[in-house]
């Protein structure tokens, strides 16, 4: 699930990486945790460090809360960066200055982080930008830098869900490529919300970055896959439950 902005259209730790505009997908030489992180002009993706878990859980609790109601049950979760960071990658956004911007949650190589995914397929969750910082593209770097992830592990697809109000995020998804994976759409919440489900074939091409503009192709290699319709620019969601995942 993902707390991130639309505006500027928004994967082990990289080499530098660009926002403005946002780099397009390419695959780029293995990277393991000892390499060095991905920059951008004014953006690096690495992962995080302990004594950083506190301020990437508050942030995580601001970017979703900015929106959505979200329950006690669900902040603990969102909250839980130390647990997750033990068990899985916790990625980070920072700034020219180290400021935390974003984040994003990957599983190990060879693992899984949620239900949805199958072997050989990439899946990520917590996708959430700090809402000081929307507009600066660095939801699209967060998500490009999981699809080349993606790349380097020989991964097939990438794979989220996604809550059915959480349109800006279905905006971006749908710009990179992504379609609506509908058979994979089974995850029903305690209040009855079916989840959505995305999916991006790594074997397409990938979608060219064009801040604001209309997305790639979707994902035609995907069982019950479709593209994803560009929802209304004006739409803007409240809805407590898209903040669940």
């Amino acid at each position: 699930m993902t707390a991130v902005d639309e505006k500027a259209s928004r994967p082990d730790a990289t080499a530098p990486h660009s926002v403005a505009p946002a780099p397009r997908d390419t695959a780029t030489a293995p990277r393991d945790a000892t390499t060095a992180p991905r920059d951008t002009e004014s953006v690096t993706v690495r992962l995080v460090e302990p004594s950083e878990h506190d301020a990437v859980a508050a942030l995580l609790v601001d970017a979703y809360t900015s929106d959505y109601d979200i329950s006690g049950e669900y902040r603990v979760s969102l909250s839980a960066v130390a647990e997750r960071a033990a068990e899985h990658e916790v990625w980070v956004a920072v700034g020219a200055d180290d400021q935390l911007l974003g984040t994003v949650a990957t599983p190990r190589a060879g693992r899984l982080i949620s239900e949805l995914a199958r072997d050989g397929e990439l899946d990520f969750r917590l996708l959430g930008v700090s809402p000081a910082d929307r507009g600066r593209g660095v939801g699209e770097t967060l998500t490009r830098h999981v699809l080349d992830l993606a790349r380097e592990r020989g991964a097939s697809r990438v794979v989220m869900n996604s809550g059915p109000q959480m349109i800006s995020a279905h905006r971006l998804y749908h710009r990179l490529g992504f379609a609506r994976f509908h058979e994979r759409e089974t995850r029903v919440l305690d209040d009855g919300t079916r989840l959505f489900a995305f999916v991006l074939e790594l074997s397409a091409p990938a979608a060219p970055s064009v801040p604001g503009g209309a997305g790639g192709p979707g994902a035609p290699g995907a069982p019950g896959a479709t593209p994803v319709p560009a929802a209304p620019a004006h739409h803007q969601s409240t809805d407590p439950r898209t903040a669940k995942a």
